[in-house]
């Protein structure tokens, strides 16, 4: 998922890259949901190039952003049957794909069932709290987030969606404190500390949020797409 801004508020469209292929066109939509095989294990890198339309050519972009990263074999496979794992993957897999759609309800109902076959599928519940909140439903997607953080408390997606659904609800303070368990697992990421920032603009502490906006600038960090 990309965010981006337009000084002049003009509409933004972003183009995702998997390893210099491209793997969407020109679009509207600031994400893309890919979901990995055995064959990706290994270094990958993610490029999100956007545009207005107006400043540069129909190849061109006026900016991007590259990401690059490891996927590891899981350490274990869920205390499931290997059919019933498999069944559950699909069902995740077919939520993916409805929310990469912008069909949220649909996916929200494919990520249930993948959680009804194995109550343990860490994904399937962040997912399904990210479907939840990108249609305002906050309360119930911070439930979902704290099931994943429940079965793997050092979740990080998890507890940095977490925050952005408290906030997104005013409540900057709990924000802030989900924000810092996120930093905890996973110190390398900027967004994080640019979400802090604004929880603590939020509250008027602005020294504490240059503080965190500056921590976030840090180019040893991971960049935020």
């Amino acid at each position: 998922m990309a965010e981006a801004k337009d000084p002049e508020n003009d509409q933004i469209l972003y183009r995702f890259f998997l390893n210099d292929d491209p793997v969407t066109k020109w679009e509207k939509e600031n994400h893309w949901v890919w979901t990995t095989t055995e064959d990706d294990l290994g270094d990958s890198q993610i490029e999100v190039q956007v545009r207005d339309g107006k400043h540069a050519g129909p190849d061109k972009y006026d900016a991007n952003r590259v990401t690059s990263f490891i996927i590891n074999a899981p350490h274990s496979v869920p205390q499931t049957s290997t059919n019933q794992y498999n069944l559950a993957k699909d069902w995740n897999s077919k939520g993916h794909t409805l929310f990469g759609q912008g069909k949220y309800e649909d996916a929200i109902k494919a990520f249930d069932e993948a959680i009804r076959i194995d109550p343990n599928y860490v994904d399937a519940w962040v997912w399904k709290g990210i479907a939840l909140a990108g249609q305002g439903k906050y309360e119930d997607a911070i439930k979902a987030y704290d099931e994943a953080i429940r079965i793997d408390p050092q979740q990080v997606d998890a507890w940095g969606l977490k925050g952005n659904a408290l906030a997104g609800q005013g409540k900057y303070d709990e924000a802030i404190k989900a924000y810092d368990r996120d930093i905890e697992f996973n110190p390398g990421q900027s967004c994080t500390w640019y979400h802090k920032s604004e929880a603590l603009k939020a509250l008027g502490r602005d020294s504490e949020a240059e503080a965190a906006l500056a921590k976030g600038n840090d180019e040893k960090l991971e960049p935020c797409v």
